[in-house]
């Protein structure tokens, strides 16, 4: 169920360890999808499983779940069988669901539980990434959000050490209280692919560097685990 994941899962794992390792990686799929989507509206096909941006941008969708945002409750789409959407389009909710059970993780295996935007945007960013999906994306139904992983070859980005910095930057500064800045900067430059070395001056001084072709990026953490300073040197 979850391929090419580059880090070994455990049952010491939980949403928030698993969300500081793969939001990165999740950060930079959207912004990938939104370069390509811009302001364009989204057409949905529900029987075809087809979400259409435009008459050029057609891209494969799964259902994740749903938020409502009159009660903050987050559902599940492998609840929702009832509603009438084919199995397929259920499939991935169905696998996340399985990979909660293996791993003992509430928020995948519980189909029905209080959430804010914040937190639906963290199941579904996670759960984008340990699917393999090429992005996740937000359908807005009269404040019922649809959340949905996105699969196409048409969603690219730039490979380079500058976006891969920026975009930690902003993900580790966005989401400070919820993750571990050096194990998002690890989980981050291992599904990249980048080498990636922890390295430590004292007890209370520690950095990681990050290789990128002939880049490096170092990276310096307090001794609570913030970044105290980034360092780059780009060729």
């Amino acid at each position: 169920m979850i391929k090419n994941i580059p880090f070994e899962i455990t049952e010491n794992d939980t949403l928030q360890t698993l969300f500081t390792k793969t939001g990165a990686y999740s950060l930079e799929q959207h912004e990938n999808l939104e370069s390509i989507i811009l302001d364009k509206e989204y057409e949905i096909d529900f029987n075809n499983g087809i979400i259409s941006f435009g008459n050029d941008l057609k891209f494969n969708f799964k259902i994740l779940g749903t938020l409502s945002a009159e009660s903050e409750k987050w559902h599940w789409a492998y609840d929702d069988e009832d509603v009438g959407f084919s199995k397929d389009l259920l499939t991935d909710a169905f696998k996340i669901k399985d990979f909660g059970e293996e791993f003992n993780i509430s928020h995948f295996k519980r189909s029905l539980f209080d959430a804010s935007i914040r937190e639906a945007h963290i199941l579904a960013m996670t759960s984008s990434v340990l699917l393999g999906a090429n992005s996740y994306y937000v359908a807005d139904f009269d404040e019922i959000y649809f959340f949905l992983t996105i699969y196409s070859d048409e969603i690219k980005g730039e490979n380079s050490a500058k976006r891969f910095i920026m975009t930690y930057d902003t993900f580790q500064k966005a989401y400070n209280t919820e993750i571990s800045p050096m194990m998002a900067l690890e989980g981050y430059a291992n599904l990249k692919g980048y080498e990636y070395k922890e390295s430590l001056y004292d007890e209370n001084d520690k950095f990681s560097v990050v290789k990128i072709n002939d880049s490096r990026i170092i990276v310096g953490f307090t001794e609570r685990g913030n970044v105290s300073h980034i360092q780059t040197f780009i060729e």
